[in-house]
């Protein structure tokens, strides 16, 4: 590859161009616009706040209301410091437990002979009770056939997975800091193995009854809940996957167990310790004046039910910080959420071309006759998709930019590739532009020299991007389209809501909104769930109040993007972020970004990922240990 011509082509003009530029007149203006602005931001009040440290002093750690906020961790670390002992004693000597730690250690053999008694149970049942049709017989006859090979393989998961050629190309996406193998781990054999084949078998006596394939969902959701319940950060990493795939309620199901599943790991950890953040307080405050809202709003059941996710889903925050503390860790984190976002990238471009139509209401007709489909891949919606992908694009970019290894660095840039495509056949044009700041603001933060080429970009991108795509980012603004001139009509309507319950705001959610809003609504847009604006529907639903610990959490992100000093793959992926959250607060311009539950909890997985990208880069934590 070092001989190749076409590379050492395309060095060779990368060379000549950094040449040129940097002896140009452009370079020259650039610079000297930098230095200016370098030079007037010293000592000014908005970088002093980046500067000076925010609820990190010993005096806000001493005060009354920063024990008053974390009483609840104290109380459980209490009950921890006189139980928690016990219940290491009996987690440490449970068997079943034991099997949790051991899943990929286990010969596969004892899975095969588990299942056999599961297959064995749900073929009786189904001859007893004379259901034993063609699909069930054949469908016994392969799972036994599994089962028989299952049970003459001697070797775990792990030996196989070490052993795979395949497996270890999936398995170098991961792990990009270790530093020593572990040695390897011997083989567990399932001690309680006849009780739990009796068990196995009995829900195969079940299986027989209903559906096997649904007794064998529930078996494998069962599993999937003790493994979370066993191990907080497998919890983490599931919810972190599953976000922006799994409807809502799933969602909350699996951060509930994990919230579950830290509260014990409290419990029983003998180091205990609670890592605090600027942010910690911030999403504290943003989610009591929530719960405000929700009690005084003009529909309080619906506001309530919001309230409950708003909190579950920031719990999100909580549970990443406090239980990602190593670069290991952080780095799998983050390869996880970029392979949840091509998971929805490869859905929406399955359904650009299989698709027959889409919803009449995301396109204006008249004005975009050639764009028949408008994909929402598992996000219900075309501009909640774009929503999304602009977040998770850009740190697919970040690691491509960062990683190294020919081969990674060519998986990246096709789960890149994916996630834009897919951005591409939402015609969102918020969407387009957030990439567009989102990875652009990437490159000119790494080299300021790309400025001239994003420039350029800019420039030619009319002559080579096609028609449709350009008649549709031209759109934005034209008051002839029907979506434009309703979401002008809405803001209008949502600005006198905001101005007459700027105090307290009205409560969350469409219930609310929807009951007020037709006192305000003007002609051509007399029904509507939200305010399209994000930042309009903030004050609306929350207050004025609302919006500033909002934007006080971004201004905090901000602030931690700039205190990485490293020049590692965790200061790209904090800019990466930086961008992202650009072309993020862009889109809310246009957009309600929490109209879609599911955006609330990626907004706080977001936030937890680049604030443990921080915390694993310092040394000192702020900490709340154990109560002496």
């Amino acid at each position: 590859m070092k001989n190749s011509v076409i590379i050492g082509f395309i060095v060779a003009l990368w060379n000549k161009f950094l040449t040129i530029y940097n002896n140009c007149f452009i370079e020259r203006i650039i610079k000297s616009v930098c230095d200016f602005f370098k030079e007037k931001s010293k000592g000014s009040a908005i970088c002093s706040i980046f500067k000076n440290n925010f609820l990190d002093g010993s005096y806000w750690r001493e005060s009354a209301l920063f024990r008053i906020i974390t009483s609840p961790i104290r109380f459980l670390m209490h009950i921890a410091d006189k139980a928690g002992d016990r219940l290491t004693v009996i987690r440490e000597g449970s068997e079943f437990l034991k099997i949790f730690d051991n899943l990929l250690n286990i010969p596969l053999r004892e899975y095969g002979i588990l299942t056999l008694g599961f297959t064995v149970g749900a073929a009786l049942t189904s001859l007893i009770m004379g259901s034993m049709t063609d699909k069930r017989i054949i469908m016994f006859a392969a799972m036994l056939v599994i089962d028989v090979i299952l049970i003459f393989i001697p070797w775990s998961i792990n030996a196989i997975v070490n052993g795979s050629v395949i497996a270890k190309g999936v398995k170098g996406l991961f792990n990009s800091y270790n530093i020593s193998k572990d040695n390897e781990r011997n083989i567990f054999n399932i001690k309680p193995l006849k009780i739990l084949l009796c068990l196995f078998f009995v829900t195969g006596l079940i299986a027989g009854c209903v559906s096997p394939w649904i007794t064998a969902a529930a078996v494998l959701a069962a599993i999937v809940m003790a493994c979370i319940i066993h191990n907080t950060i497998a919890g983490v990493f599931i919810s972190v996957f599953a976000a922006p795939i799994m409807p809502t309620m799933v969602c909350a199901g699996l951060i509930f167990l994990t919230v579950i599943s830290f509260i014990l790991k409290l419990l029983c950890e003998k180091d205990r310790q609670y890592v605090i953040t600027p942010m910690s307080f911030l999403i504290i405050g943003f989610l009591m004046l929530a719960a405000f809202s929700s009690f005084t709003s003009f529909n309080i059941p619906k506001s309530v039910q919001i309230l409950v996710l708003y909190i579950l889903f920031a719990f999100m925050y909580f549970l990443i910080v406090n239980n990602i503390k190593s670069k290991n860790q952080w780095y799998n984190l983050v390869v996880i959420f970029v392979m949840a976002g091509v998971v929805v990238g490869l859905v929406g471009i399955y359904q650009n071309f299989f698709l027959d139509s889409t919803i009449e209401s995301w396109v204006d007709e008249e004005m975009f006759e050639d764009i028949q489909t408008r994909v929402y891949s598992t996000l219900d919606n075309p501009n909640v998709l774009g929503q999304y992908l602009v977040l998770a694009a850009p740190v697919a970019f970040a690691v491509l930019w960062s990683i190294k290894g020919a081969l990674k660095k060519f998986v990246f840039f096709v789960f890149f590739v994916i996630m834009c495509v897919c951005l591409i056949f939402t015609w969102s044009r918020a969407a387009w532009v957030g990439i567009v700041l989102a990875v652009g603001f990437f490159l000119i933060i790494k080299d300021r020299r790309w400025a001239a080429l994003c420039i350029v970009a800019l420039l030619i991108m009319p002559f080579v991007l096609p028609e449709s795509i350009i008649s549709r980012i031209t759109s934005i603004g034209n008051f002839k389209d029907s979506s434009t001139a309703y979401r002008v009509s809405v803001w209008v309507a949502s600005l006198r809501m905001a101005k007459d319950f700027w105090i307290s705001g009205i409560g969350l959610g469409s219930g609310a909104f929807e009951r007020v809003y037709q006192n305000y609504a003007l002609n051509g847009a007399g029904f509507a769930l939200h305010s399209h604006n994000f930042y309009i529907q903030l004050v609306v639903e929350m207050g004025i109040l609302g919006i500033i610990l909002f934007l006080l959490i971004i201004l905090s992100a901000y602030k931690q993007i700039i205190s990485i000093k490293e020049n590692t793959i965790n200061k790209n992926v904090a800019i990466a972020m930086g961008g992202a959250l650009i072309g993020y607060l862009f889109q809310g311009v246009a957009e309600n970004l929490w109209y879609n539950y599911r955006m609330v909890l990626i907004f706080w997985i977001y936030m937890g990922i680049l604030q443990s990208g921080v915390n694993v880069t310092k040394k000192n934590l702020i900490t709340l240990d154990s109560v002496k």
